[in-house]
């Protein structure tokens, strides 16, 4: 991520599942996978940036990613 994306709060669940969330614009590849791409793309509504939460697998492999809303939000997820 560069600078007009930003990680909030990373978490790891009991069962060893990670949470990403933060903001971002434009255009992001989400998955650490060099070879495969899972892109989402910010509404960049009055230079506000999106809101997203990421899961990775246990190992950190790219299981989903959404985009939840806009605005600069801090995240902390209590219980997974």
């Amino acid at each position: 991520m560069d600078k007009n994306n930003e990680k909030f709060n990373l978490n790891v669940s009991s069962k060893g599942e990670i949470y990403i969330t933060g903001n971002f614009f434009g255009t992001i590849d989400f998955d650490p996978d060099i070879n495969i791409e899972h892109n989402l793309t910010s509404l960049n509504i009055n230079k506000i940036p999106d809101v997203f939460i990421l899961k990775l697998t246990t190992d950190g492999n790219f299981n989903w990613v959404k985009r939840i809303g806009k605005g600069f939000i801090i995240f902390t997820i209590i219980q997974l």
